[in-house]
């Protein structure tokens, strides 16, 4: 093995392979909590959209109730 292939990320015989494939797999992790969060949060935001219509809803009701 010559000094590339010794220092390469992506050679299982590299000294540098595992620690890749370990800094890897954490970055991966991160990605699949963000994404977790970014999900939680779309819901979060679709309940609060649901809510200001409804309440502009009711609003429309009591306006009209109120011009009587």
């Amino acid at each position: 093995m010559n000094a590339n292939e010794h220092l390469d990320f992506y050679n299982p015989d590299s000294i540098y392979y595992g620690n890749s494939r370990h800094y890897i797999q954490q970055l991966e992790n991160k990605v699949r909590q963000q994404q977790a969060e970014i999900e939680e949060l779309k819901a979060k935001l679709q309940l609060h959209e649901a809510m200001d219509n409804q309440c502009a809803s009711l609003m429309q009701q009591f306006r009209k109730v109120s011009e009587k």
